[in-house]
């Protein structure tokens, strides 16, 4: 008998991958915590600061009122639509006031144009809507 037996059941030699893997995923987490992340330089903005800054108050700034029930009021007091053209021209003697004009959620949008109408016709440069 030979002294070599050929063995005809063992499977060809395999390469263990995973030692690989795990080294692969070592140095990739070292590349990224060690990596310098280069910042972007942008644009210098040069913002133009206010030659006179203009505060408003809410004394200087004249304010109606369009309520759910179709009446318009001007501090506590009804006008009616009629009342705003003067009332705007008596208030805004040789200046130029704000005019807020606010309404109720449900008030009437007819109403509250009427009213913006008459304050423009009025004369006022500077009207604001305003939702209460």
């Amino acid at each position: 008998m030979s002294r070599h037996r050929i063995v005809e059941d063992e499977a060809p030699p395999e390469i263990n991958l995973s030692p690989m893997i795990d080294c692969i995923f070592i140095l990739l987490i070292f590349f990224i915590v060690t990596t310098v992340f280069v910042e972007e330089v942008g644009l210098d903005v040069n913002k133009p600061q206010a030659a006179a800054s203009v505060s408003l108050d809410e004394n200087e700034t004249i304010e109606f009122l369009v309520t759910e029930d179709g009446k318009v009021m001007y501090e506590g007091e009804d006008i009616g639509v009629n009342g705003v053209g003067p009332k705007i021209k008596q208030l805004m003697v040789g200046e130029d006031v704000p005019v807020s004009v606010k309404a109720e959620k449900k008030g009437e949008f007819g109403l509250l144009a009427k009213v913006y109408a008459e304050v423009v016709a009025a004369g006022a440069q500077n009207v604001h809507y305003v939702p209460k």
